[in-house]
């Protein structure tokens, strides 16, 4: 990498990292977070890339004492100290597994498993630390009950039948487990997606600033040995629903969300390469992906989605719809 002027260095490192900690704290574009920090491997290495982490850190930490002084619950300042700078943490760990320089995976989709895997491995601590914490359990049910409330006055009559149900709701507790359960069952999944996401998106921007090849969906597919996973994973999900065989089918769970995601990515690697095989304009097939997008928060619609997708992609162990050397681009 060339020499360049240090202050023009530094600026940048400084810029991604304010990015990173704007694009944090904005709640509704925490998801893209990371972005900003691939980059800045992708421009200046991995040195620097701990450098910003640090930083991004340290004003994580700062931000987090100031907002502990309006939190009125004793005994809870560590264990939410240790949230707050955990989530993030977590997200970087993953990337920095992702794109370490001694790390050489085969394929990026191997290093983006073995992040989740590790991510997994060091949650399990931390979620039996915060599941044993019966005052941070109350509190998060209180700011639960807050929320719903609000909700519920906004909605209607205070003495409507919606509002009942809703307060009955929270009496019994229901929603609050149902929420601990998606999260338990969805955690390491939806890290996976997150990571996989971010590495993409700054990835892309990277090459294409450098007038690299881009990654393409179109060649995305998985050794036929993924099948197992998803059917073992699935099975095991299948008997937790029907007798219930407790913490394990956590690990199932998100095991099976994954596999089920890669799969679908597969699918739609299919669809994108019939589309092109068969000469649809750039605009029809842009057209497409976006309706695709869309049915994805439709209720019902996005069961298209979410079974097709993956069916599309496992029928690929049979039907060869592409060459062998149109390979995996990930």
């Amino acid at each position: 990498m060339r020499e360049e002027n240090p202050r023009r260095v530094w600026t940048e490192v400084a810029g991604f990292t304010v990015l990173g900690i704007i694009l944090y704290k904005v709640g509704v574009l925490f998801f893209l977070f990371l972005i900003p920090f691939q980059l800045l491997i992708g421009r200046r290495g991995f040195h620097y890339f701990l450098i910003s982490c640090g930083i991004f850190l340290g004003v994580s930490f700062l931000f987090t004492l100031g907002n502990l002084r309006i939190i009125d619950v004793e005994g809870l300042s560590g264990i939410i100290l240790l949230l707050e700078l955990g989530i993030p943490l977590m997200f970087l760990l993953g990337l920095g597994i992702v794109n370490y320089p001694d790390l050489q995976f085969e394929r990026k989709l191997y290093g983006l498993l073995v992040s989740a895997g590790i991510i997994g491995v060091i949650s399990v601590p931390v979620i039996l630390l915060v599941s044993r914490n019966e005052e941070l359990i109350e509190f998060f049910r209180q700011q639960l009950g807050q929320v719903f409330r609000v909700f519920s006055m906004s909605g209607g009559e205070a003495d409507s039948f919606e509002t009942g149900i809703m307060e009955n709701m929270l009496e019994t507790d229901s929603l609050f487990l149902w929420l601990k359960e998606m999260i338990l069952r969805n955690y390491l999944f939806i890290f996976f997606v997150i990571l996989t996401a971010n590495w993409w998106a700054g990835t892309t921007i990277i090459k294409r600033s450098m007038r690299e090849k881009k990654f393409d969906i179109v060649g995305f597919r998985l050794p036929d040995q993924f099948i197992w996973p998803l059917l073992i994973s699935w099975a095991v999900v299948l008997l937790d629903v029907f007798k219930g065989i407790g913490w394990p089918a956590y690990l199932f769970w998100n095991t099976g969300m994954i596999a089920l995601f890669l799969f679908g990515l597969q699918g739609f690697g299919i669809v994108r390469h019939l589309l092109k095989k068969y000469a649809l304009p750039r605009s029809l097939r842009t057209l497409l992906t976006f309706i695709v997008v869309i049915l994805v928060f439709i209720p019902g619609a996005n069961l298209v989605i979410f079974i097709g997708f993956p069916g599309l992609g496992v029928s690929e162990l049979w039907i060869k719809y592409r060459k062998a050397q149109e390979g995996d681009t990930i």
